[in-house]
């Protein structure tokens, strides 16, 4: 008996993201592309690509939560 086995297989996904620091806030928009195998285990994501669409904000935001977490740390 004959099966047709695609792999490695391919998924798309997309999200919004928003990113608040007090008022401040930063939205990316983004497409992921996922690849996977299969494993003797199931299926496993092999590789991630993303592909940014848009962004709305103050990108900053990022590096001031990162500064919380440092100073959250100490």
């Amino acid at each position: 008996m004959a099966q047709l086995v695609l792999e490695p297989a391919i998924a798309r996904s997309h999200v919004r993201a928003t990113h608040w620091i007090d008022a401040r806030s930063w939205t990316v928009g983004a497409s992921y592309l996922h690849r996977l195998v299969r494993t003797p285990g199931g299926w496993r994501v092999s590789t991630i690509a993303i592909r940014r669409l848009y962004e709305k904000g103050d990108r900053a935001v990022l590096a001031a939560a990162a500064d919380r977490v440092d100073a959250a740390a100490k």
